[in-house]
């Protein structure tokens, strides 16, 4: 059977439109239309930054500016306040759709006025040396839904020695539900902005860090950490 070229077209278009998982960047959008393809005229061009640990910003010209945390699962993008579908996404275009409108975006460089105070790019921790201390999780987010939150593997604590212990350990991890002092892993060493940790399971982490705050992923979980004055 002979499959057309318009056809062929539309069957590989959806594969090239899903080939990232992952969002990242500011967008800002170029056009609007409505259900049926027609091009809407607007004024309120919204703009939209995705930030590390799964979490963006959305502005509206003559709005605020909104942040919280998405999930994006099989082409559906939930950020919470809003659900959208995802037509396309390259490096260079992004199309999201919802019941109203479908909305066109492209690449920008961020203006800094509109720059979130305190938003510097994190970078990767190349040394327990310049984190040492008790560093205690604040929040957490997920690249997917969780079904049952498991406390036994969810980070609470973590804390870096300044000298390696007498088995070469570098820190240790504590879960939600380990008794003081008993903490189910140890970090047994970090290179290259990930950390190797062995105990109850063994675990990698990538860290990084934005200013007083440090940043574990692992996998499409992650963990933000700050040190709090005891």
């Amino acid at each position: 059977m002979k499959i057309t070229t318009g056809l062929a077209l539309l069957l590989i278009t959806p594969l090239i439109g899903f080939a990232q998982n992952k969002l990242s960047g500011n967008w800002r959008e170029t056009k609007r239309t409505n259900p049926r393809g027609a091009t809407i005229s607007f004024q309120d061009t919204i703009k939209v930054n995705f930030l590390p640990g799964n979490e963006y910003t959305w502005f509206k010209k003559g709005g605020f500016i909104y942040r919280g945390t998405y999930k994006l699962e099989k082409g559906n993008l939930d950020m919470g306040s809003r659900f959208l579908h995802v037509v396309e996404h390259t490096n260079k275009h992004l199309v999201l759709s919802d019941e109203d409108a479908q909305y066109a975006f492209e690449p920008f460089e961020e203006v800094p006025v509109l720059k979130l105070a305190g938003e510097p790019a994190p970078l990767p921790v190349q040394q327990t040396s310049s984190i040492v201390g008790t560093w205690k999780v604040f929040k957490g987010t997920s690249a997917t839904k969780i079904k049952e939150l498991d406390l036994s593997n969810r980070i609470k604590t973590v804390v870096f020695f300044a000298q390696p212990d007498e088995f070469g350990d570098v820190g240790y991890i504590s879960g939600g539900k380990d008794p003081q002092g008993q903490p189910s892993w140890k970090v047994s060493r970090l290179k290259d902005g990930t950390l190797y940790c062995h105990g109850k399971s063994d675990r990698v982490f990538l860290i990084s860090q934005t200013g007083d705050e440090i940043l574990l992923k692992e996998g499409d979980q992650s963990f933000f950490l700050k040190q709090f004055k005891e």
